[in-house]
């Protein structure tokens, strides 16, 4: 039995009005919570962290399909990677979970992804050029 069901509450709110609001609500906390494109664009335009090479992929650190919570919606765990790279990250421990198989990979390479992954994020809300990016990650192991 909801609230409104009980004699002397107020009538029900107008439905149609308040999935509006929810709507409103739902693209504000997503649009806050989401990358999208143009922060996609932003970090395939940067060179891969690992070999320092052009034409990467926006890999995610940790997503739902890997096993990590629903993460693929926050930015800061977007690191550019070259493809055979992000498939070696994706592929290289499958089965475990995905802080274990994201630690694994920067012991590998010698790297702090989830530092250099903040890096980019905070390139992309400054609008800092790609040299800016790679002189920030080189605290981190990168190229």
């Amino acid at each position: 039995m909801s609230k409104w069901d009980y004699p002397g509450c107020e009538q029900r709110p107008n439905t149609e009005a308040s999935s509006e609001r929810k709507k409103r609500r739902t693209k504000q906390k997503r649009s806050a919570r989401f990358g999208g494109p143009k922060h996609e664009a932003y970090v395939r335009g940067l060179p891969c962290c690992v070999s320092g090479a052009r034409n990467v992929d926006a890999a995610h650190l940790d997503h739902a399909g890997a096993g990590g919570t629903d993460r693929d919606a926050h930015t800061d765990n977007l690191v550019p990677l070259v493809r055979i790279m992000h498939d070696e990250l994706d592929l290289r421990t499958k089965g475990k979970p995905w802080d274990v198989r994201v630690r694994n990979f920067g012991e590998k390479h010698g790297l702090d992804l989830f530092a250099m992954a903040r890096v980019v994020t905070e390139g992309f809300k400054n609008n800092w050029p790609a040299e800016r990016v790679r002189a920030e990650w080189k605290r981190f192991g990168g190229r």
